[in-house]
C-alpha cells in the first residue's frame, strides 16, 4: 500500500523548465542503425550529380 501512496503522489512533483531540459537531455536515446548512418551519406557531389 505505501508503494500505492508513493506512486500516487508522483504526480504532485512539479519540475522546472531547467530540470525537465536536464532531464530529456540525459534520457535522449542514441540513433539506431541505420539512422546514425543517414547523416554520413550527404555528400554534395553526389546529390548534385543524381539531380
Amino acid at each position: 500500500m505505501k508503494q500505492l501512496e508513493d506512486n500516487l503522489k508522483s504526480v504532485e512533483v512539479n519540475l522546472t523548465a531547467e530540470e525537465v531540459v536536464a532531464i530529456d537531455e540525459m534520457t535522449t536515446h542514441s540513433p539506431i542503425y541505420p539512422g546514425w548512418m543517414q547523416g554520413m551519406g550527404n555528400d554534395p557531389k553526389i546529390t548534385d550529380a543524381l539531380s
